[in-house]
This record gives C-alpha cells, structure tokens and sequence, in this order.
C-alpha cells in the first residue's frame, strides 16, 4: 500500500491532518419566536409581522421575551430586543459559518460530555442506582446529556480491582441489555457522589520535539500529526489514558545534487507511536504530563537519506497538552 492509498483511507474517515470541513447540513436559526434568519445579511432579524403586533397593544409586545411596553420616552410604544445571534442545532461541532451550519471535522475528537458506553467506578451509593452496585454502565443518555440511562455493570475479561484502577479491564452491562432495565440517573449525581469514569478516548495529538534514543539529540524538524485512540481511567485524583497513535507527516531528508553539497528536502513519513499520559484537572485547563515512544518510516526517493528513518524516538509532554 503506497503512502497515497493510505492518506486518501485516513482522510475519508476524517483521520488525516488537515481534513476538510463539510458543505452546511442545516438551516440556522433564530430563537426568541419572532425573527428570521436573512441569508443576504446573514444574520437574525426581526419580521415585520413581529414588529406590528408588538406595538399594536402592551399585552401583544410583552408577550415576546425581553421586550418592554411604555418607555419613558414612548409611553405608548413597544421597545423590542435586539435579534438574536444565529444559532445551529446539532452539537458543539455544528457551527455557524460564513452563513451556514457546517459540520468541522478538521480534527477528530472524543466529546467529553458523551458518557455513552463509559462506566463509572463507584466510591460511594448514587441516588437511584441500583443498591450495591460497584460499576455503572452508561446504556445512553438523554438528547442534552443531562440525564444517564444506566445498568449495573462488570468487568471484562478479568475481575480485577488492580487492572480496573490501571484503566486495563473493560466494562461490560452485567447482564443483557435491554430497554426496560435502565435506570435514568442525573449526570450530576453520578459526578458528584465522586464515582470514577472509564471509557474510550480518541482524538489528534500532536508532538513538535522527538528525543532520538541513538544519537541522543532532540529533534523539532520532524514533527508528527496523527489521529489517535485509547482508553481513559480516572484515579489519584486525575486520570490516566493509555494511547496508541498512527498518521502521516513529514521529515527532513538530506539529498546531494552532485556538487558535493548536500541539500535538505522533504519526504513523507508514516508515524507510529504508543504511550501514556496523566492530568490532574484543578482548573479549567487541566495540568497534562506523560510520554510517547514511536517511529518514523520515511518514503525516501532514489538519493534522499533520513539518518533517524526507523529510529525510536521518545516525546515527553509536561504542561502543554500534545492530544486535543
């Protein structure tokens, strides 16, 4: 499989550095019951109809949200607010843009507000789950996140409080799911009982430096851009994700024209990496540290050279956040 074929597979499943954003999905809107979207403006207005029937009587103009009858300066007036922004229905991802909801899919992430098929070590009773319960599997979740449709769950394939606390068994529903076995429990009463949260993490890292182990030298001239995917464990007051990570990008080669002075150029590379990382979340931007060791396979054209092709390399991240 040449280097090409594998770019345009990563990019079609939106998992390639630079990905395109989607044409617009949906109308925008305008809330507050009595503005339109105008595409020429593009922005919200108010309609005409809207106007009239607030200025027609004091009960008609309150009856619109934030708007006031009889100002000081026109007693018998209706002073409707400003139109609303445009809004897009569909999650964080679908923006307002240039006129349009569009879809970014530029870079790929796990939505930390979707609980679904993540379990919850619980460290003290939650309200409403089923008594003696240990682990709660997330079944699904209401359409604003606020509320978790859960089931007792257990762990897979090993029993192990040890690999549980590591992020290193799985949860599974212990017994076979079905509609009628969930229970609906706030989101908030989960979080805030302290029960610890296990599941799948996917997203774009990106690493500027590699610490080469053979010449011992730190490197920013071959920086990696790759999709990534792993899993997530909460404990020690922080949480821990173990990731394994594999993208394109580029490095540079080191060719000679024939006048005995060499030149540098670029070549692609295949980079693949595995490592872990751990924040203690204080704040509103957690505190992230951890490392990665991976390799670099460079596609090297007749005469280019790369010294590091194939070489182990470490990256450490301490502070700044290298995954999404």
């Amino acid at each position: 499989m040449t280097f090409a074929t594998l770019r345009s597979i990563l990019c079609a499943a939106g998992l390639c550095a630079g990905a395109t954003t989607h044409a617009a999905v949906v109308t925008p809107t305008c809330a507050g019951g009595f503005s339109s979207y105008d595409s020429v403006k593009q922005t919200c207005v108010l309609t005409d109809a809207a106007t009239q029937a607030a200025a027609r009587s004091k009960s008609a103009c309150e009856s619109y949200a934030g708007a006031t009858w009889g100002a000081p300066a026109n007693p018998n007036s209706c002073s409707l607010p400003p139109a609303p922004a445009p809004s897009c229905p569909g999650g964080a991802r679908i923006k307002f843009s240039e006129g349009a909801c569009v879809y970014d899919d530029s870079v790929a992430s796990s939505d930390i507000n979707n609980y679904k098929g993540d379990c919850f070590k619980t460290v003290s009773h939650v309200n409403g789950a089923p008594q003696g319960a240990k682990l709660l599997y997330v079944a699904s979740q209401s359409p604003n996140g606020e509320t978790l449709n859960v089931v007792e769950g257990a762990l897979w394939p090993i029993d192990s409080d040890l690999l549980d606390m590591l992020g290193m068994a799985l949860c599974k529903p212990k017994e076979k799911l079905q509609d009628t076995n969930t229970t609906p429990i706030p989101v908030n009463a989960i979080l805030e009982s302290g029960a610890m949260r296990r599941g799948w993490v996917y997203g774009t890292l990106v690493v500027p430096y590699k610490y080469y182990t053979n010449n011992h030298q730190l490197n920013g001239t071959s920086s990696t851009v790759a999709p990534y995917f792993g899993r997530r464990s909460e404990m020690f007051g922080g949480a821990v994700s173990y990731i394994a990570a594999i993208g394109l990008g580029s490095v540079k080669g080191t060719i000679n024209d024939g006048d005995g002075k060499p030149r540098t150029t670029d070549a692609n590379a295949l980079s693949i990496a595995a490592g872990v990382t751990f924040e203690v979340a204080k704040s509103k931007s957690p505190f992230r540290m951890g490392f990665l060791v991976g390799r670099d396979y460079a596609e090297l054209k007749q005469g280019v050279t790369y010294d590091q092709n194939r070489r182990t390399w470490i990256a450490l991240q301490l502070g700044f956040d290298f995954t999404d």
